[in-house]
């Protein structure tokens, strides 16, 4: 979900999340550079809907989090053209990598 709140928004670009109570504010240029960190360590190159599912999970307060983002890249995975069960394993695989980060 893309929303431009404030004039700063409007030029930069980016997500808004609900976090607890609080909104996150995500630029596209960290899921850019956050992608570049991935890679970097791990050697994987995450897709860019994949890399901001992951990066809007690490900053929202919320119990199963991670949970539901495993299923959220699952369906990015799968509406790609991946099998479901390749997709799952993925998914589980990335949101593990992502958490040692």
């Amino acid at each position: 979900m893309i929303l431009h709140v404030t004039a700063m928004d409007e030029r930069v670009g980016g997500y808004m999340t609900p976090a607890g109570e609080r909104a996150v504010y995500i630029p596209d240029f960290a899921v850019t550079l956050w992608r570049i960190k991935f890679r970097d360590m791990h050697g994987i190159d995450l897709d860019h809907d994949v890399a901001k599912i992951i990066l809007q999970t690490k900053y929202e307060e919320s119990t199963w989090k991670w949970k539901r983002a495993i299923k959220r890249i699952e369906k990015v995975l799968v509406d790609k053209g991946l099998s479901k069960d390749h997709a799952i394993k993925l998914a589980n695989h990335f949101v593990n990598l992502a958490l040692e980060i």
